[in-house]
């Protein structure tokens, strides 16, 4: 569940930085992904304080782990996640865009 919400949250973070930095959605329209990153957040707040009882007291810090796992994979092994996703489209027919960002 830990997990799934960081993904929900880097979706929002995403969001915030694919339409608005680059300009393709009205500015006022960032109070709706901000709004759920607020709300994210306090929903991983409530679900680690205070600890739940036991077993339910490791799950946060096993989440975490798997998080540091894949966070180190991807700054570790620079590309893998674009080749991963190349592979992934190919095999499904989809047209590869090459792109000279890095």
């Amino acid at each position: 569940m830990l997990t799934l919400l960081v993904a929900y949250i880097m979706t929002n973070a995403g969001t915030l930085r694919f339409l608005f930095a680059s300009r393709r959605a009205p500015a006022w329209e960032i109070v709706f992904p901000v709004i759920a990153l607020v709300v994210l957040a306090y929903v991983i707040y409530r679900n680690v304080y205070p600890a739940p009882a036991f077993p339910f007291n490791i799950f946060p810090y096993i989440a975490a782990a798997w998080l540091v796992v894949g966070l180190g994979t991807v700054l570790l092994v620079p590309g893998l996640a674009r080749r991963i996703g190349t592979s992934l489209a190919e095999r499904e027919g989809f047209a590869v865009e090459e792109s000279s960002e890095s």
